[in-house]
């Protein structure tokens, strides 16, 4: 069944004739006229550009084939266009993104040549190894679901092709962040740069629900929206960018260890927005481009799972037992992780209303 977006009012709605489509447009603007009456008073013909004009005029009667002239002069002047197909473009950005992955591993194993001996327990490497799957495995499979629920369907929840560039943009900074934790030479540098893969993760979650919320409001799909829940994102909006200003302005870092100490703070107030936020958002989720319940669940596990890593690596000597001490609760702690991760998944996807 093809889809139709009406532009002026940024609704979807499926047709598979110019008649349905008027008929739904009808009921959904004016129940009680006619849809000849209807086809003549919307949209506005002055509004049209020169040339364009929907059938039949003002004093004319409705012929058979009026409606699909007013659906055909509506659709080449873009008041009412299908939306677009994001399926092959989705599955191109989540081969990439595996692509990333599967050279980060390979060349994790192959390019460092301590790493000879697969079966070596005893070296860091090769619990490193574990730690790097599990952690990139919770990306691929979180892409997947937010990429796929979000862009993929007939018609699909989002249409905003900046939004899917966006979502691209970060999946691309992610496989740049994953070769940077591939190059550790050190257990230490190893753990501390997985640190910043997952803040990236924490900060996607946290920026996707802000910029789709403005999205939704701009554009009027906001029906489960109200004044408490918009104060509570305005202020800590505020906060954050206050917070950013702050560590942009700082005149030098220390050292990595200096950054995630100033982003533990970011993060924490991030936690406190989410759970803030929770409490004021509806649990219906409407369709478009209201963002979808998961971006919440990641953001907390993102957060336990970063500030897991900093006690670890605060708690453990990255030389104790040649890097061991510190890198093998890592990798049992990530596989943790990735598991809470399908399983909270699995329960969140569960059909929702909207």
């Amino acid at each position: 069944m093809p889809s139709y977006t009406v532009k002026n009012d940024w609704r979807i709605w499926q047709a598979d004739t110019p008649n349905e489509l008027a008929e739904k447009l009808r009921d959904a603007h004016s129940p009680h006229v006619a849809i000849d009456n209807f086809i003549r008073a919307w949209p506005i013909r002055t509004a049209l550009p020169p040339g364009q004009t929907v059938r039949p005029a003002a004093t004319a009667a409705i012929h058979g084939d009026d409606t699909q002239n007013w659906f055909a002069d509506l659709s080449k002047i873009g008041w009412i266009k299908k939306p677009p197909n994001f399926d092959d473009v989705v599955k191109v950005i989540l081969a990439t993104f595996t692509v990333f992955t599967g050279l980060t591993l390979t060349r994790f194993l192959t390019a460092n040549p301590t790493m000879v001996d697969l079966g070596d327990l005893g070296n860091w490497h090769w619990w490193g190894f574990f730690a790097l799957v599990a952690l990139l495995l919770r990306y691929i499979i979180g892409s997947a679901i937010h990429l796929n629920r979000t862009y993929v369907g007939d018609p699909p929840r989002s249409t905003h092709v900046a939004l899917l560039f966006k979502d691209l943009m970060f999946l691309v900074f992610f496989g740049m962040l994953a070769l940077y934790i591939m190059e550790a030479t050190q257990p230490g540098d190893f753990a501390r740069r997985a640190m910043l893969f997952v803040l990236a993760g924490f900060t996607w979650s946290i920026l996707d629900y802000l910029i789709r919320r403005f999205v939704c409001y701009v554009f009027g799909n906001d029906e489960v929206d109200n004044a408490t829940l918009r104060i509570v994102d305005l202020i800590f909006v505020f906060v954050f960018v206050v917070l950013a200003i702050l560590m942009v302005s700082r005149p030098a870092w220390a050292g990595i260890d200096d950054f995630l100490a100033w982003s533990a703070a970011i993060v924490a107030v991030g936690v406190v927005f989410t759970i803030v936020n929770g409490i004021y958002t509806s649990h219906k989720t409407p369709k478009g481009e209201w963002p979808l319940p998961f971006w919440r669940v990641w953001a907390y596990l993102d957060a336990a799972q970063f500030a897991l890593t900093g006690i670890l690596i605060l708690c453990v000597p990255s030389d104790w037992h040649n890097g061991l001490a510190l890198i093998v609760p890592l990798a049992i702690l990530y596989i943790g992780f990735l598991l809470a991760d399908m399983i909270a998944m699995t329960r969140t996807l569960r059909p929702v209303s909207g």
